[in-house]
């Protein structure tokens, strides 16, 4: 008891600590502003928040494609973790990360999510990277033509093309015709309208059931899953606070045990600015913690061009304070959390 006591008191100690340096951090540098324009302000509210500001993008998401691991050009100090624990057996875990995943084709899809809940953090991370595309993509065929249109006249009319920002990755996706953006919007369209039978019946209550008997992948998806935005009433009160509160405790459960997933699932919900998952937005812990869960040993694609995107982005507008600051307390995040 006396042990169990002890570290509580060094845990609390601990998050304290990054608690009074984020503080400081953030009053040595306050956030850049975010620049929209009406057009695409407008464009947003018409498409559920999916279209992101034109011009300079916010400097915690990037704006560029290149991985550039340090301002130096090195990466030996990003440090893996210790040890890990063993995933369960199972042929999906050792798969590499799948590249272009054709989420129309539903035995495509559905071999995705099972390999996800089996324990493959490459394919959790592109499941949950699907549902945060889709959140935002309307469900009627009525309103996006209805959106395409309006974008159509709005280019007609001599304005420029929106840039539409990736969250996971921090990717910038430019448009150089309406033909371009008019593509890429129904393909985003039919993979969501595919995909949404992956996301009905009692896949929650599954993704609870797993989480509470221990699955990493499950406990990141779950928090990873909003619930639907639907007319407020107590039942989907009662929903969106199960949610929060069943969020957190799997986010930590994976922290404490020292899994990368866990880290990036803090990290994911601070950084949000366009949807609140289970934590308010926190301009220094949000990418402090997705650095972490890198420098943890999570070896994934798109984990690892949004951290390039991050440092490029900072490096390139000479933001040496606010890279090292970040930097700092990752390397903090992980000795305390997985080495």
């Amino acid at each position: 008891m006396q042990k169990q006591k002890t570290r509580g008191l060094i845990l609390i100690v601990l998050m304290a600590a990054i608690f009074f340096a984020g503080l400081f951090f953030g009053q040595k540098q306050s956030p850049a502003p975010e620049s929209v324009s009406k057009t695409n302000q407008e464009t947003s509210a018409d498409s559920g928040g999916e279209i992101a500001s034109t011009g300079d993008a916010d400097p915690m998401e990037g704006d560029k494609e290149s991985i550039v691991i340090s301002s130096d050009g090195k990466s030996s100090y990003r440090v893996k973790a210790g040890k890990r624990k063993d995933a369960p057996a199972s042929p999906f875990i050792d798969q590499p990360a799948r590249m272009n995943i054709d989420w129309e084709d539903e035995f495509v899809s559905r071999e995705v999510l099972e390999s996800a809940l089996a324990g493959n953090e490459n394919d959790v991370i592109a499941v949950s990277d699907l549902i945060m595309q889709c959140r935002g993509m309307t469900v009627d065929v009525k309103s996006l033509e209805g959106q395409l249109s309006r974008m159509s006249q709005h280019v007609k009319a001599g304005n420029s093309m929106p840039t539409l920002l990736i969250p996971g990755t921090g990717e910038n996706v430019k448009f150089t015709n309406f033909m371009e953006y008019e593509e890429y919007q129904l393909t985003r369209f039919a993979e969501c309208q595919a995909t949404r039978g992956l996301f009905d019946g009692d896949i929650r209550k599954r993704l609870e059931a797993e989480a509470k008997n221990g699955s990493v992948t499950a406990r990141f998806l779950y928090a990873m899953w909003l619930p639907e935005e639907r007319n407020s009433n107590q039942s989907n009160l009662i929903e969106w606070i199960t949610y929060q509160g069943l969020a957190w405790d799997f986010t930590w459960a994976n922290i404490r045990e020292g899994e990368p997933l866990g880290l990036l699932a803090y990290g994911r919900s601070l950084e949000q600015s366009g949807s609140i998952y289970f934590t308010p937005r926190h301009y220094n812990y949000g990418p402090a913690f997705i650095l972490a869960s890198q420098k943890c040993g999570l070896e994934n694609p798109t984990v690892d061009q949004k951290v390039g995107n991050l440092i490029s982005y900072w490096s390139e507008k000479n933001m040496t304070q606010r890279m090292n600051q970040v930097e700092n307390l990752s390397d903090q995040i992980a000795d305390m959390f997985c080495r």
